[in-house]
């Protein structure tokens, strides 16, 4: 028996020893026993020696050496244990061919095996299986060269992935279109020159797949008539689903901190989160402390209080950092740890024992002025670098004009009279567009808040005209100016409000005269139809309506401090 059958029978033998024993048997035993059964057949000669040695050990054989059987009797049984080993192995050596080939098959069936068995196991990487593409692979090759770092690289085969599961629904979008636009949100510096420009198709995907906001105390934000606000909410929308974390730079009352309070409630409701956000209001003394949580004295016992992040890191959903760079640097980079979600690690905090786990819902989104803006600091590049800095559009006329209609419209339900017809809301748009042009330091810059105010001040006055004497459009609007101003600012700047309202709305002479009066007049007393009423010019408010407003003012004043 040459080597070339003896390695054939070793296999044999193994295939068969599989099949007809327990699987506690151990491979190598199985091999040593096929050399000794082999070297039985090769050497005849020391057959009568290899039962002695082989049968010592064994209690089941000692009845047979008590009994004092004959020497053929174990010959024979000898002999049988090698025969039946042997048959198969004898009747399979002809076809050498055969058991190579179904040796080849057998190694190719263990293979489709094994990798049936690591899909089955692993229902994660089962999904990834079935989403590779090739030509999203070739696409993602084409761009490797252009990543500064490992980060971004990795940064950008996540958000492919993501992207690819979340928008190939859409017919319209092709693979191409989905690795540009993974491309352009890692890449792309989104600063105050460059607007947001992303695909139609992808932008109304994103845009459809958010419910409208639902009420809350906070004005509605309102994005769905302004082309360049559709393109930034469907960015962060994008940010959201590939745990982008964000900083959003602009200057003040345009609606930064107001797009991301309204996107959370959205997104409560699209994963129904625990909570829409948390907002923390950065300044010059916030600690880390503030956010994260701290110990506390509480019923003679020490407790640690959680604070708003933490809260946020734990339950998964969003946190807004309020004007974060107002905060000093130390405090800002403190930050850093929560933005390891993606290596899985757990985080501790000063005061907990355990550590804890950052949520997958989590999402973090800073907003604040530019640097540039007195009393900013730098953000340190620790955290920087982890987050995607996006400048927050600037509305043009037509935007804020369709903007100013929709928060009028949005104060009365369907078919009900209006205080403010659609033309003169819009108008409200372009004056405060032109009022910030006046670059008067004295004078604050009116943000969609305020706007707001005035639009829902004309409604209730509209409900209870017994309570106020000629108080217009054009009146309320110069009120409410001058009130936050000094007398000495209002001397400088009183006209300049007066002239630009007058053109805004092309005021008759007798309506520019009667602001004129308003501005000029000393308050007073006066009693129409037994009511008292306190005048400025021809415009006044009830002495029971002021009373009132003082009463609500005192008591929001006293819940903020409590």
């Amino acid at each position: 028996m040459d080597d070339e059958e003896l390695k054939l029978l070793g296999i044999k033998n193994d295939i068969d020893e599989n099949k007809n024993k327990d699987n506690n048997g151990i491979k190598k035993e199985e091999e040593k026993e096929n050399e000794e059964l082999q070297n039985e057949e090769e050497q005849p000669v020391n057959e009568e020696e290899e039962p002695i040695d082989e049968e010592e050990p064994v209690d089941e054989e000692e009845p047979v050496d008590e009994e004092e059987q004959p020497n053929e009797e174990e010959q024979a049984n000898e002999e049988e244990q090698p025969n039946e080993e042997e048959k198969p192995n004898e009747e399979e050596q002809p076809n050498e061919n055969e058991l190579q080939a179904e040796d080849e098959n057998n190694e190719g069936n263990q293979k489709d095996n094994l990798n049936n068995q690591i899909n089955g196991e692993n229902k994660e990487k089962e999904n990834i299986e079935e989403n590779i593409d090739l030509e999203i692979i070739n696409l993602i090759f084409e761009k490797f060269d252009n990543f500064p770092s490992i980060y971004k690289l990795n940064l950008f085969c996540r958000t492919v992935k993501i992207f690819f599961n979340f928008l190939t629904l859409d017919e319209n979008i092709t693979k191409k279109k989905i690795v540009e636009f993974a491309y352009y949100i890692i890449m792309e510096q989104f600063t105050k020159e460059k607007s947001i420009n992303i695909d139609i198709n992808i932008r109304n995907y994103f845009i459809d797949k958010l419910p409208d906001e639902p009420k809350s105390e906070d004005s509605k934000y309102f994005y769905k008539r302004s082309e360049s606000l559709k393109n930034y909410i469907a960015l962060l929308y994008a940010c959201y689903i590939s745990k982008i974390n964000l900083i959003i730079y602009g200057p003040p009352g345009l609606g930064k901190t107001s797009a991301a309070r309204s996107l959370g409630r959205i997104l409560k409701e699209i994963y129904k989160f625990k909570k829409p956000f948390e907002m923390h209001s950065f300044h010059s003394g916030t600690a880390s402390s503030h956010f994260y949580g701290s110990q506390i004295f509480d019923n003679n016992k020490i407790i640690f209080k959680y604070g708003s992040l933490l809260n946020c890191l734990i339950d998964g959903y969003l946190f807004i950092a309020d004007e974060m760079n107002v905060s000093q640097p130390n405090v800002m980079g403190s930050l850093s740890p929560c933005f390891e979600s993606d290596n899985k690690l757990n985080i501790y905090i000063p005061g907990l024992e355990d550590p804890i786990k950052i949520n997958k819902g989590f999402w973090f989104m800073a907003c604040q002025n530019e640097l540039e803006t007195k009393g900013r600091n730098k953000v340190p590049e620790s955290i920087l670098h982890k987050l995607k800095e996006i400048y927050y559009p600037e509305p043009n006329i037509t935007d804020i004009e369709e903007i100013c209609m929709e928060k009028n419209n949005d104060l009365y339900i369907k078919d009900q009279p209006k205080a403010i017809d659609d033309d003169k809301a819009r108008l409200v748009g372009k004056f405060i567009i032109e009022l910030k042009n006046l670059n008067c330091r004295e004078i604050k810059n009116c943000s969609y808040r305020d706007v707001g105010k005035i639009f829902l001040r004309m409604k209730e006055q509209s409900e209870e005209p017994g309570n106020y004497k000629n108080m217009n459009l054009y009146n309320n609007i110069l009120i409410y100016i001058i009130s936050s101003l000094s007398n000495e600012d209002l001397v400088k700047v009183q006209y300049k409000i007066i002239i630009l309202i007058k053109d805004i709305f092309n005021l008759t002479v007798e309506e520019y005269t009667e602001m004129k009066n308003i501005v000029e007049s000393e308050i007073s007393i006066q009693t129409f139809n037994n009511i008292q009423y306190i005048m400025k010019g021809s415009c006044g408010v009830s002495y029971e309506k002021l009373k009132k407003f003082a009463k609500e003012r005192m008591k929001t004043e006293i819940e903020d401090i409590v």
